[in-house]
């Protein structure tokens, strides 16, 4: 029987996606209103979709019976965009693994009551794929660095970002977040 292995580029992926959440954690815990009329900062426009290709990018919020469409990317988006683009750059080409990161995330926010999008896997991929181009072999020199010097992190990130995304969690049933 074959098992899969986390290897020293999955430990960097995730303690930098640990670190995103804790951002994402703090943002809607602190500074993102309550009140979902009110405007802010992360759900204002980046780009607007052309309507033509809306149809890529769709999206499910639990309790709608219907599927729904982006006609725009916010600046969750350039977030995501950046995280992946970090995690690229110093632990390059474990496509598969961001892949099924990036799907599972989007199926927590699914069920945690947040937008589960399409679009978040495409800018996520996008991102890491920019990312994996530009690392260099300085980088690599750091990330091997990483792996020997912080080996157990792991061990500390993968409990620190479920209990931070239990807590957003129970955070979208206080507010009603969207």
């Amino acid at each position: 029987m074959t098992y899969y292995k986390i290897n020293c580029n999955h430990q960097g992926i995730v303690v930098v996606l640990t670190i995103a959440t804790v951002y994402w954690f703090i943002y809607n815990r602190y500074f993102r209103p309550i009140d979902r009329t009110i405007s802010h900062f992360m759900g204002k426009t980046f780009i607007n979709l052309n309507k033509n290709i809306q149809f890529l990018f769709p999206y499910l919020i639990r309790g709608d019976k219907t599927i729904s469409y982006e006609n725009r990317l916010d600046y969750w988006s350039v977030g995501h965009f950046v995280t992946y683009l970090i995690a690229g750059l110093f632990f390059p080409n474990e496509y598969s693994f961001v892949l099924i990161f990036s799907t599972l995330c989007e199926i927590f926010e699914y069920f945690a009551g947040y937008r589960g999008r399409m679009s978040d896997i495409y800018v996520n991929l996008l991102g890491y794929y920019i990312g994996s181009i530009i690392n260099h072999k300085k980088l690599d020199e750091v990330n091997i660095k990483f792996c020997i010097n912080k080996a157990k992190s792991l061990y500390i990130c993968i409990p620190v970002m479920l209990i931070l995304l239990y807590l957003l969690y129970k955070l979208r049933l206080r507010t009603n977040f969207t």
